[in-house]
């Protein structure tokens, strides 16, 4: 529950793109040609790559949240 918590944090302080494009994908589950058109993406391929930058994000994020909460 706690981990929901920081991750719906840190989802909040990803640029737009970002945060739009794990919306899309992960909480509406959408297709990628779906998530492409939402995101204004040429192709799925484009959208797939703004998702993996926007997980990279989130992770480091949530990794330096919890880290901290750690120490």
């Amino acid at each position: 529950e706690e981990l929901l918590g920081i991750m719906e944090e840190c989802i909040a302080e990803l640029s737009e793109d970002h945060r739009e494009v794990i919306l899309l994908r992960l909480y509406a589950k959408g297709s990628w040609s779906w998530v492409a058109e939402q995101t204004g993406r040429p192709t799925e391929g484009a959208a797939r790559e703004l998702f993996r930058r926007a997980k990279v994000a989130l992770v480091s994020a949530v990794s330096k949240r919890t880290r901290i909460k750690d120490e």
